[in-house]
């Protein structure tokens, strides 16, 4: 999932809409966020609200003023591995979460 603009709530539901298709109870999700405006909270919140049982594995790709903003919130949502990758990075990321590059 690749966030290019300021996510609303629309934008969030038709996110969540899309993991809850792909989405059983014994699944684990490994995420590949990259974020190219900070503006994810929201998202990232109700993600962990509907699937944290099932994320086993997040990377976020992020610039690097927003990192220390996102953890925050991962911090606080998440029990899952959560790693960070600047923007350069997106392709270590990938393949962190086992993700084809």
């Amino acid at each position: 999932m690749i966030v290019k603009e300021k996510v609303d709530f629309q934008d969030c539901n038709q996110a969540l809409t899309f993991l809850k298709s792909k989405v059983t109870e014994e699944i684990d999700i490994r995420l590949y966020l990259e974020v190219n405006e900070f503006a994810i909270e929201e998202l990232l919140r109700e993600i962990s609200f509907k699937f944290q049982s099932n994320i086993k594995k997040m990377a976020i790709v992020c610039n690097n003023e927003s990192i220390e903003s996102i953890r925050k919130i991962t911090n606080k949502f998440y029990d899952s591995e959560v790693k960070f990758f600047e923007i350069q990075e997106n392709t270590k990321a990938k393949k962190w979460i086992q993700l084809k590059a």
